[in-house]
């Protein structure tokens, strides 16, 4: 361990004895730089710089020893993004605030670590308008999810953490991304929403959403019939043009529908049936019959194969 203060040569060296309850740790002086180690011990000499370096040195000493920030969630970890979102939201809930979803934010060259950043929800400022510039960054590696306990100065609210006294808008912004997260949550899905399986073949993945289209009920246990249409789908070309992912949403998604879902292939050539977090329920009435819907769909297996169905 080095001095905090530039140029200054002075350290100590910290060494590490045994294993187990023989464990010990044995303190080594650096005698020959300790003339250098002078510095004032009232303060006086401590310039805006060297304070900033003290403030460092401290919080690398509470991240790695010391108790854990009580700004930031638990350090927990989890088996999947959306777990650790949800633990993360069930801590922040009791302050007045939820996070947003994951935003990507780099991969760790050559430590398989991949980091996330969860963001405020809540707005603030005078007009409730000024985005919060609160944030927390997660890590995975080997497979699990957790909150780095790094410490940022940028991480702060620009609104009280009183969770009883939300006015309409807060509390709206944090109902909106509490849904967000049931719906990517597989074992809440929600009943306007297929459930989240893989399948060998984009083929039995359409027909799936077919299925659901035909036998889905509204509230009032009516038949609500509605077919899908490919509303976006990402191409990736290396050599050669090989469909990744695919938007399908409900066909009325031009008058504002907000039920859709997400189809991605990753490199097992298997497809995985996804919810995405702007999806919404049906705003609309259902078709007149399952034959209106399967009518629709047979017009658009006779222009091209299944895998290229515009209309389902």
């Amino acid at each position: 361990m080095a001095c905090c203060r530039d140029n200054c040569p002075y350290g100590l060296d910290i060494r590490q004895f045994g294993e187990g309850s023989s464990n010990y740790v044995e303190m080594y002086y650096d005698e020959d730089n300790m003339p250098s180690h002078n510095h004032l011990i009232d303060g006086s000499d401590v310039t805006e710089d060297v304070a900033r370096a003290m403030e460092q040195a401290e919080a690398q000493r509470i991240i790695a020893y010391g108790p854990r920030p009580d700004n930031i969630p638990p350090d927990t970890e989890c088996d999947s993004k959306v777990a650790l979102w949800a633990m993360m939201n069930e801590w922040a809930h009791e302050y007045g605030f939820v996070f947003k979803g994951p935003i990507s934010s780099g991969r760790h060259k050559g430590q398989g670590v991949r980091t996330f950043r969860f963001e405020c929800c809540r707005t603030g400022g005078p007009d409730e308008k000024e985005a919060c510039g609160y944030f927390v960054s997660a890590n995975i590696k080997d497979g699990k999810w957790s909150v780095s306990s790094a410490i940022r100065k940028s991480k702060t609210h620009n609104h009280d953490l009183d969770a009883t006294n939300l006015s309409e808008t807060q509390t709206s912004l944090i109902e909106s991304w509490k849904r967000k997260l049931e719906i990517k949550n597989p074992s809440e899905c929600p009943p306007f929403l297929p459930k989240m399986r893989t399948f060998d073949k984009l083929s039995d993945l359409e027909d799936y959403l077919t299925d659901f289209g035909l036998s889905y009920k509204n509230e009032n246990g009516s038949n609500f019939y509605f077919g899908w249409v490919k509303k976006g789908t990402d191409r990736r070309k290396n050599g050669e043009v090989v469909t990744r992912g695919i938007t399908y949403a409900c066909s009325r998604h031009a008058a504002g529908c907000k039920v859709q879902v997400r189809a991605s292939m990753p490199k097992d050539g298997k497809w995985n049936l996804l919810h995405m977090t702007n999806a919404g329920e049906h705003n609309h009435p259902p078709a007149d019959s399952a034959e209106e819907v399967l009518a629709r769909r047979r017009r658009s297996d006779g222009e091209g194969t299944s895998e290229r169905r515009a209309d389902l």
